[in-house]
């Protein structure tokens, strides 16, 4: 259980330290590259000083444990129609529910030049980052070794 959740954590920051990286690498980055990686924006925005802001959105729905109850093993025999929580078998209680993790990019183009990149996610723990990768990453140029 204690690889699975570092190779979570561990997916998640890439996906941080690369959205992160994206903010600044993509500045400069023209209008028909950014639509060639990123695809057709979902939503596109014009100020008055000529300034464009493209919006693009990412979800995925994915399982978590649930907070009711106590999740885990606990053991029960059955006697019968009865069960004991003493000795047995194992039952897992707790559940699991549907969270969905989306992530909004708005990419703000000045002179068909990207001009500034923000993330807007949905969620407090910051898994969603995940996401806002998943707008990006075929943006990004390599990352360049620090030595």
């Amino acid at each position: 259980m204690a690889s699975l959740t570092l190779t979570l954590s561990g997916c998640t920051n890439v996906a941080r330290v690369e959205s992160e990286r994206a903010k600044t690498d993509l500045i400069g980055l023209t209008k028909t590259d950014l639509m060639t990686c990123a695809g057709v924006p979902e939503r596109v925005g014009q100020t008055t000083d000529g300034q464009e802001f493209y919006s693009y959105s990412s979800k995925k729905s994915v399982q978590v444990p649930s907070d009711a109850g106590y999740p885990g093993f606990y053991p029960s025999v059955g006697l019968g129609g009865r069960r004991h929580n003493m000795f047995g078998t194992w039952h897992f209680y707790g559940g699991s529910r549907t969270e969905t993790r989306e992530c909004v990019a708005t990419i703000g183009l000045k002179d068909d030049k990207v001009a500034s990149i923000s993330f807007r996610q949905n969620d407090a723990d910051g898994f969603a980052i995940a996401q806002c990768y998943q707008i990006i990453r075929n943006c990004l140029p390599p990352a360049k070794n620090k030595q």
